[in-house]
């Protein structure tokens, strides 16, 4: 995927950051400037630090959850259910771990 992700989400922010949201929006006081890098820039790093908070605390509750499922007897039908909801958990976790990584790549561009 390399730089095609990069640029797709750069665009997106030169999108979000121009006058397609008018006046009436959270960034409407943009609206006369256009977006720079660094602007692109700190959007990025605030996505990238959401990303870790919600990471460490989905990791955190899937840890927890892990627990509850240990307490289920094997072969029963709450255990079933119980990892088939870590599973999720695990596959919620591993999209936060690729978007991180991106947002790195994305960064470690603009920042060249």
């Amino acid at each position: 995927m390399g730089l095609v992700r990069p640029l797709w989400v750069l665009a997106a922010l030169t999108w979000f950051l121009s006058d397609a949201h008018g006046s009436n929006s959270a960034v409407g006081h943009l609206r006369h400037q256009s977006p720079t890098s660094d602007q692109a820039a700190g959007t990025l790093r605030a996505l990238l630090d959401k990303t870790e908070r919600d990471l460490q605390d989905l990791t955190r509750r899937r840890n927890n959850w892990q627990d509850v499922c240990r307490m289920k007897r094997a072969g029963s039908q709450s255990h079933a259910e119980c990892m088939h909801i870590l599973q999720g958990m695990d596959t919620e976790i591993q999209s936060l771990k690729d978007r991180q990584v991106a947002y790195k790549e994305m960064l470690g561009h603009l920042d060249r």
